[in-house]
């Protein structure tokens, strides 16, 4: 072997280690905003790793990480001519294949959908269904509120739909699925919800309604040792926050104040909380909004380190 192979051997050796080192630094510490769009929401801490028994994903330019997902897509009826709230924006057919695209981009492996009208899911089914596995599974049902999973590291092992009071005390269908991690076997919960908003009048009693049900509903599916994540546009910051973190639960977005009960600072209506694991910070992508893909901000949690349970 020559002199000039040997030392060849020696730097390739050398990149490929600092390589692989600046690989390991990214997987543990999350790094990277995705942007100047996306800010980090709660309070700041050190690297944070995907928990053990957990893997990081394949899928995604960001795989390395195990990303979960809140995201109101603004419904078909809402925009292009003809909406009835913002009809000077790009119709659902233009705003879809936008929203798939920011999910890859923060690289999310599951995801609660609010507002994923009919159309929008039969577009989602037809154009992305090879990559994204979809419930519910037949638009028979009400589809408003979707959970979807990256094929290539979930599979779905089971998936319900439940009612919540909506405007009038009308019961309106909700989502939960329990996934399966392909490369390890471990499941999460994944709950997904959107409460109603004051239209023509007040619904906060039929809100307060629906935060015992979720709140019942994930203490229920924790019982099996998984860790269960709770998301979606709860139209109210401060209730979800005081109700759920005193059942337990914690908010991605941070601790807020206990006494009175206050919400973090940065959290907004769109929120996740979890139980049985720390997820976050919560990082929020409000790019959509500018490109007019949807009214309201991405927001995504990564997995944490620590202990998730067998």
């Amino acid at each position: 072997m020559s002199r000039r192979t040997r030392v060849a051997g020696v730097l390739g050796a050398v990149l490929l280690l600092l390589g692989g080192g600046a690989v390991l630094l990214d997987v543990v510490r999350g790094a990277g905003t995705g942007g100047d769009d996306r800010r980090d929401a709660g309070p700041r801490g050190g690297g944070r790793e995907v928990p053990a028994g957990f893997r990081p994903e394949r899928g995604g330019p960001r795989a390395g990480v195990v990303t979960v997902a809140s995201f109101n897509v603004l419904g078909a009826d809402h925009t292009g001519p003809g909406g009835d709230s913002k009809p000077d924006w790009p119709e659902y057919t233009e705003r879809l294949p936008e929203m798939v695209d920011m999910l890859d981009e923060a690289s999310v492996g599951v995801a609660g959908l609010q507002e994923l009208q009919k159309r929008q899911w039969a577009l989602l089914r037809s154009d992305h269904g090879d990559t994204w596995g979809v419930f519910p599974r037949t638009d028979t049902v009400v589809t408003a509120n979707t959970i979807v999973w990256r094929r290539a590291d979930w599979t779905l092992v089971r998936a319900r739909q439940f009612d919540i009071p909506y405007f009038g005390g009308v019961p309106q269908a909700q989502a939960w699925a329990t996934l399966r991690q392909r490369s390890t076997g471990r499941t999460l919960h994944l709950v997904n919800v959107h409460n109603p908003y004051d239209l023509n009048g007040s619904n906060e009693r039929y809100r307060a309604r629906a935060l015992r049900i979720e709140r019942r509903l994930v203490q229920r599916l924790a019982t099996d040792g998984s860790p269960v994540f709770l998301v979606g546009d709860f139209n109210e910051i401060t209730d979800p926050h005081c109700v759920l973190t005193r059942a337990g639960m914690t908010n991605a977005f941070g601790d807020g104040g206990s006494s009175p009960c206050r919400p973090p600072r940065r959290a907004g209506i769109d929120q996740v909380f979890t139980l049985g694991v720390d997820a976050g910070p919560a990082r929020v992508d409000t790019a959509g909004i500018r490109r007019q893909v949807s009214d309201h901000p991405l927001v995504t949690v990564r997995l944490p380190g620590g202990r998730v349970p067998d």
